[in-house]
């Protein structure tokens, strides 16, 4: 009877094992941006670049959720440095809190209702229970870009992710 039961507790050990070794884990940094839960699985390297007008690549998120894109090194001479940030939650309630700021900007055709804030230059779109919100940024100095580049670069970015959310 000990025989038994101690291998029973060998066996439902090794089955434990064998269930942790199997279960799927990230094994790159790529993988972990690319999970099920992810914001970075809502736009591709390609896709961003060509929205954003010039090469961005995935970088380390300094905030966990949030998806960070940037220039892969040094930019060449007469090129911006663009760097964007986005998460996509559920908190849409914060929508109107945004479009009364005073450097508000309502935006059309962008999931069903944005609004592109100037100071930050951060958009911010809704649809349906999904809120997109992004920060874009020219990081050369001087910067090359104006605030309407900025915001019709962010624009196209945000239509591409809303219309995959």
């Amino acid at each position: 009877m000990r025989t038994t039961i101690l291998l029973a507790i060998a066996l439902a050990a090794a089955c434990q094992q064998r269930h942790e070794v199997t279960t799927p884990q990230p094994t790159t940094t790529r993988d972990a941006l690319h999970a099920p839960t992810a914001p970075c699985r809502w736009i591709s390297e390609a896709e961003a670049s060509e929205l954003l007008g010039e090469p961005v690549v995935y970088r380390q998120a300094r905030t966990p959720g949030t998806c960070n894109l940037g220039p892969n090194g040094r930019p060449a001479s007469g090129q911006s440095a663009i760097s964007v940030v986005f998460t996509i939650d559920e908190d849409t309630g914060s929508y109107r809190a945004l479009v009364e700021r005073d450097d508000a900007s309502i935006v059309a055709g962008v999931g069903e209702r944005a609004v592109w804030n100037t100071r930050g230059g951060s958009l911010v779109a809704i649809k349906g229970k999904r809120r997109l919100l992004m920060t874009i940024a020219d990081s050369k100095v001087p910067s090359m870009l104006t605030e309407t580049d900025l915001q019709r670069k962010a624009v196209a970015l945000a239509e591409r992710i809303v219309s995959k959310m």
